[in-house]
């Protein structure tokens, strides 16, 4: 579906341009619908390579657009949104903002930006990045009906898309936001134990990538649940049951729990500014 909405880009690293990239091939928005800004002058080159609107300001970026992505740093949000908060009152502008900065909460953007101003925090991963995404994202008191159905169609051009309730959100960082460094640490601890096995690093690694990447795409397509697909492989008294045993012997799920639960009280700090 595609947008009349003019869209913005506040930030324009890896996530910031892989939206515009998945937005622009899936004609969701047309080139001359953007503007973009960075302070980084690399990433103003980039904007321009892609004959993108290069704004000369984060508040020239909200001025010229109907929603505005803010794709910067956690740690550069504070002040960013002050900023523009204090522009839109001059102004006596409402804008929409959705925020893509970890461990920032709707009341926070919705504090700094005003009262009333529409808002939506969205939590996206970096498979986003290859077109495989998944992001999550919670709406503000002030967004609407369209807001939502706006960024929805943005995130699903880079993948898949879906609602929670803010009070979720710790949990979905935890779980996909951090997700993908779960799995390369995987295949990193994979890929060493080949080598011990008396494998090379370059066939291991051909190997482990091929075989998760397969894997994953099984997920995906099947209608199985991920437990019915591992007992498939696990042929009782067999090489995988073997080492399905040394997994449960040494907590491996228990491990991951902790794990998860780590990320998400990691996430909640942030949250309230810790």
């Amino acid at each position: 579906m595609a947008l009349k909405s003019k869209v913005g880009f506040i930030g324009f690293g890896r996530m910031g341009s892989a939206l515009v990239h998945g937005a622009l091939s899936s004609n969701v928005l047309k080139v001359d619908q953007i503007t973009a800004f960075d302070v980084d002058l690399v990433a103003r080159q980039k904007i321009k390579k892609q004959r993108l609107t290069l704004a000369k300001s984060a508040v020239e970026v909200v001025q010229s657009s109907d929603l505005i992505f803010l794709c910067v740093k956690p740690q550069q949000m504070g002040d960013l949104v002050k900023s523009l908060g204090a522009a839109l009152k001059k102004k006596g502008e409402k804008k929409c903002f959705a925020s893509i900065a970890a461990g920032i909460s709707l009341k926070d953007l919705e504090k700094s930006l005003g009262v009333g101003v529409p808002v939506l925090r969205v939590m996206p991963n970096t498979p986003a990045l290859i077109g495989a995404g998944m992001s999550v994202f919670c709406l503000g008191r002030s967004a609407t009906e369209k807001h939502k159905a706006d960024v929805e169609t943005i995130l699903k051009s880079v993948g898949e898309a879906a609602l929670v309730s803010e009070d979720k959100m710790d949990a979905v960082t935890a779980v996909s936001g951090s997700g993908p460094a779960y799995g390369f640490y995987l295949a990193e601890a994979m890929i060493e134990a080949g080598v011990e096995l008396g494998l090379s690093e370059e066939l291991a690694e051909r190997l482990v990538r091929q075989t998760l990447y397969g894997a994953g795409l099984m997920l995906k397509k099947s209608d199985e649940t991920a437990k019915n697909l591992r007992l498939h492989v696990t042929s009782p008294g067999g090489t995988t049951a073997a080492a399905v045993a040394e997994f449960e012997n040494k907590g491996f799920k228990t491990i991951v729990s902790a794990a998860l639960y780590s990320a998400a009280e990691r996430s909640k700090e942030l949250s309230q500014g810790n």
